[in-house]
């Protein structure tokens, strides 16, 4: 089912949230914009698919004796905009969606 755009005014029909304009729009305004941008390279990319690789489920969700594919990769220590912990390999753990959510206080 198709809803409008979350942005006020749009008349945009999307799945969820806001429509691609709005999205880009409102990314491009974050503080943060330079160092996102990391998140969508060639090097991430591998550096995530290493990850699955060495790792291909859930810490946490191991911990707790279940098998659970990880949906995000997240920063042991943020990185807060260092070079040098983002692309750490050993300061990364993938995670499902609920464990990630939990520690970074984003939905879920």
């Amino acid at each position: 089912m198709l809803r409008f755009c979350l942005e006020p005014g749009c008349t945009a029909r999307v799945q969820s949230g806001r429509c691609p304009a709005h999205t880009r729009t409102l990314e491009h305004g974050r503080v943060n914009f330079e160092v996102r941008r990391w998140y969508r390279t060639a090097r991430w990319y591998a550096l995530k698919a290493q990850v699955r690789r060495e790792q291909p489920f859930c810490d946490e969700c191991e911990a707790e004796g279940r098998v659970e594919p990880w949906a995000d990769l997240d920063h042991t220590t943020p990185h807060r905009g260092d070079a040098a912990l983002f692309w750490d390999r050993r300061n990364l753990l993938g995670k499902c969606k609920p464990h990630h959510s939990r520690k970074t206080g984003h939905g879920a």
